[in-house]
């Protein structure tokens, strides 16, 4: 599997996350016409790693990315509450992530931000996190 495959299945995965988003879960952007709340996951850095040295073969990577929990607003505080039940769930999910997968050996969250989007209607909650993976 690649680190996206093995980041999105330990998302779906994971109960308290699929019982708020159920499998909405999209890398990069969402559809036309979403149901909300879902999440969006963007890579923003991907730096490889080398044995010993610059001369030597890549062993692996250090990859940071960015988890998107998207929720619709009613006016009301209801979409708001929505985006920030998310967050915690997202770095749960993303702190359980199993270590022995093919892909994964270690992950760290890095940052945690509510957003209001007023132009969209969105409130959105942003986890990035740091994935060291072969």
């Amino acid at each position: 599997m690649t680190i996206d495959a093995d980041i999105e299945s330990g998302l779906d995965a994971h109960v308290g996350l699929s019982a708020q988003i159920a499998s909405r879960i999209y890398p990069s952007h969402f559809p036309e016409d979403p149901t909300f709340p879902l999440v969006v996951y963007n890579r923003i850095s991907e730096v490889p790693s080398q044995a010993m040295g610059s001369g030597e073969p890549i062993v692996g990577y250090v990859t940071r990315f960015q988890f998107d929990g998207y929720a619709q607003t009613d006016g009301s505080a209801h979409g708001y509450n929505t985006a920030r039940a998310i967050g915690p769930l997202l770095v749960d999910a993303i702190r359980t992530l199993p270590a022995d997968t093919a892909t994964i050996n270690e992950r760290s969250i890095l940052d945690v931000m509510d957003i209001h989007e007023a132009e969209t209607g969105l409130y959105r909650v942003k986890v990035e996190a740091r994935f060291v993976h072969g």
